[in-house]
């Protein structure tokens, strides 16, 4: 089947999400529609994700701001305020990628809350 921006669940936002941060990672060009696009289901997911989910967000948003694209800071700010809700049951590597993520906030960074 195929879904469109509002119909993917959670588990698909977040693999999209990876690969575009993957994509950009290895210098490619990454449409920001659909960065945008992604973002704004990341915020209407958001409380649905589990653990893994929300590590794997963390880690693509961090990546494309590392990267040069625009963030949306609503989606950060919702992806963020889920890692209290599901700490307890990340396994290290997830724990690991939200820290990552969020050191690489720099104080001038705007695109990452």
């Amino acid at each position: 089947t195929t879904r469109v921006a509002g119909e993917l669940r959670p588990q698909e936002v977040s693999m999209i999400m990876w690969a575009l941060a993957k994509l950009a990672e290895s210098g490619m060009d990454v449409d920001a529609t659909a960065v945008q696009a992604v973002s704004a289901e990341t915020t209407r997911v958001a409380g649905e994700l589990r653990p893994q989910e929300v590590s794997m967000i963390m880690w693509a948003l961090a990546k494309l701001a590392e990267s040069g694209m625009d963030v949306d800071a609503t989606a950060v700010r919702a992806v963020s305020a889920e890692t209290t809700r599901v700490a307890g049951q990340m396994e290290p590597q997830a724990v690991s990628n939200i820290l990552w993520a969020l050191a690489r906030r720099s104080p001038e960074a705007t695109t990452l809350g």
